[in-house]
């Protein structure tokens, strides 16, 4: 019997650590709360690093190709 509750024990464990790690990828809904959301209700994480000059003329050429 003993046996059984340490596996029990150290499953319950394991499934916390997991949830903890899960916990750690998920979205600060406080911090977010003025964000705008998306057109999939999600809400957009902020940005990582600045824009770059190869993206900013992608972005462009896009822009004109939809504008024709």
């Amino acid at each position: 019997m003993d046996r059984n509750k340490r596996v029990q024990a150290h499953r319950r464990d394991l499934s916390f650590r997991a949830y903890d790690r899960w916990k750690a990828f998920q979205p600060d809904r406080t911090a977010m709360r003025g964000a705008e959301t998306n057109r999939d209700g999600s809400i957009p994480l902020p940005k990582v690093a600045s824009v770059t000059p190869e993206q900013r003329a992608r972005y462009e050429v896009r822009q004109g190709l939809s504008l024709r």
